[in-house]
């Protein structure tokens, strides 16, 4: 930035092929300098989030140049592999909202009032356009005429001299692997420590059961996770993952020393917990269709929905060739995840109804009575303060009285202006909701009839990511590219504290753990923030995944699980 010439002249020549996307210019931060509002601002930086190599964000400057070889290395497989291509349906692709028979959400079909609207992709922006072509937004067309060039520009605010090139001496190198060594020791150890009495503390808060949310009120707040934190996330690498068939948007569930996802090869899967490196399942089972729904692990059982159309159920102390203890069929495909509690297990399905079952159940289960909705239900229960919330695809939210055991009625429902998707999250009172109107809810826990949002807020794209509430905070992703986060107490007229866009979608699920927020991206990308964040918050971590991320994260034991739309089941840790 110095200098005149490589400022003025190459910088602009690598920009405008940058533009013209004959190139990917990446910026290399090395020192602390405002290089935002520069031609090269708007690009993704690394290190990563632009922390620059030279500060203190890095213990070691090895940790800082790691960073930017993984960065490099993910920037050429981007090349490798994605020339030639416009953004496919499984990156960003414009979805248009065009009533029946609109694809939307992993194969699911609904029905909204917003006719030809497309949201449109434009990196770092949030748009909306109509009747768009898709050619006219283009993220990345890389042409095989030209060949595939990576430009690094390190920009550097001059502080002093690198010493005749030289920037650090052999003897301090020296000094900086015997330290890092010791530290690793130090860390190894601690590490070990903490995870060991974090699973034991996991253990035995989650002795009532584990589901999609965390917990049956789904809050998506682990808050029993003591071995990741604020500090240390910053380094966790892959240590291990699993390829499916077929693409997961299924969200894992970590319980009894097992970890349970489903896959649209049509597959549960079943993982020790333990295994720290080259895991494969101890059991998988096939069902005839392919599975959205997360399982939930509760009573010594594991229930997981299958589009197949049925409710399958296993026993979890199986630990190899595993069979159902009993299924039941029902008229349409069930993408909804079961929600377990007091007793009950209650579940969605594609032919409109909610289902309740006994939990004790063991065999040739039925259900102790449904609900007959107008439209499909992808939406998974939340039940909490003796009430069950659900969203269905007719655009209502719906709520029932939990001690009801036949003949159920809602005690109310609110009618939306699209079809929900979004599950629901009920904490401190509240409870809240996404819907396809592209309004994120807000309602009082304690109404019981005729009850209307107590405030709502409107985004540029529809709302499918179900919402987590935690430490005062309620955070929900949006398909306008953007992660929202805001502010728990409010109770009216409520506005984001603060949001964080992306180049695509956000139709993962926010997860909380120790004040650390997780969350997914058709970007490819798994991101964690700091919970502790209220103001242009960014991330302090992220990984590029083989697809895009609706699967929400899972914490338990210093690990975090996520499936991919690539077909992986990840599991990241700290380096030992």
């Amino acid at each position: 930035m110095a200098s005149d010439y490589c400022y003025g002249i190459e910088m602009k020549r690598a920009m405008e092929r940058h533009e013209r996307e004959e190139t990917i210019v990446i910026p290399v931060i090395l020192r602390p300098v405002y290089w935002q509002g520069t031609p090269f601002g708007k690009l993704q930086a690394l290190p990563t989030d632009g922390k620059p190599l030279k500060s203190t964000a890095w213990q070691y400057p090895d940790e800082a140049f790691l960073d930017i070889a993984e960065g490099i290395r993910r920037a050429v497989e981007v090349m490798r592999t994605r020339a030639s291509v416009e953004f496919s349906s499984t990156q960003a692709e414009p979805v248009t909202v065009r009533g029946k028979g609109e694809d939307i959400k992993g194969g699911k079909k609904s029905s909204t009032t917003h006719q030809d609207t497309q949201i449109v992709n434009f990196p770092h922006t949030l748009a909306m356009r109509t009747k768009s072509p898709l050619s006219q937004v283009s993220v990345l067309r890389l042409n095989h005429r030209w060949s595939m060039l990576v430009i690094f520009f390190c920009f550097l605010l001059v502080l002093g001299g690198f010493g005749g090139g030289t920037w650090l001496s052999i003897e301090r190198q020296h000094q900086l692997v015997m330290a890092t060594a010791a530290a690793r020791v130090d860390a190894k150890a601690t590490v070990s420590t903490y995870a060991t009495a974090a699973a034991s503390t996991y253990a035995t808060a989650t002795d009532k059961g584990v589901q999609f949310g965390f917990d049956e009120a789904h809050t998506h707040w682990n808050r029993y996770e003591r071995v990741i934190n604020t500090a240390n996330v910053p380094h966790l690498t892959k240590m291990w993952s699993y390829l499916t068939v077929g693409g997961i948007g299924s969200s894992p569930a970590v319980a009894n020393g097992m970890v349970y996802i489903g896959s649209n090869d049509h597959r549960l899967y079943a993982f020790d917990a333990t295994c720290r490196s080259a895991c494969t399942p101890l059991w998988s089972y096939l069902t005839a269709g392919s599975i959205l729904s997360s399982p939930a692990v509760a009573n010594g059982m594991v229930y997981i929905g299958s589009r197949d159309h049925r409710l399958y159920v296993f026993d979890a102390t199986c630990r190899s060739a595993c069979t159902p203890l009993w299924s039941y069929l029902t008229v349409g495909g069930i993408g909804s995840s079961p929600a377990v509690a007091n007793g009950m297990v209650y579940v969605g399905s594609d032919d409109h109804r909610l289902y309740a079952f006994d939990a004790t159940c063991r065999s040739a289960c039925t259900p102790l009575w449904s609900y007959l909705t107008v439209g499909g239900i992808f939406s998974s229960p939340a039940v909490a303060n003796g009430m069950v919330y659900v969203g269905s695809e007719d655009g209502r939210f719906y709520a029932f009285n939990a001690a009801c055991r036949s003949a159920c009625l809602p005690l109310w429902s609110y009618p939306t202006a699209g079809p929900i998707l979004s599950s629901p999250a009920v904490a401190n009172g509240m409870v809240y909701v996404g819907s396809n109107d592209s309004r994120f809810y807000a309602f009082d826990a304690t109404c019981r009839s005729a009850c209307t949002p107590l405030w709502s807020y409107l985004t540029a794209g529809y709302i499918s990511s179900s919402p987590a509430v935690a430490n005062g905070m309620v955070y929900v992703g949006s398909f306008d590219y953007a992660f929202y986060a805001f502010d728990a107490t409010c109770r009216s007229v409520c506005k984001p504290l603060w949001f964080y866009p992306t180049a695509t979608y956000f139709r993962s699920s926010p997860t909380v753990a120790n004040n650390v927020v997780y969350i997914g991206s058709d970007d490819h990308r798994l991101y964690a923030f700091d919970a502790t964040c209220r103001s242009a918050c960014t991330p302090l971590w992220s990984y590029f995944t083989d697809g895009y991320v609706e699967s929400e994260p899972a914490v338990a034991n210093g690990i975090v699980y996520v499936g991919s739309d690539g077909g992986s089941l990840y599991a990241f840790g700290l380096p030992s």
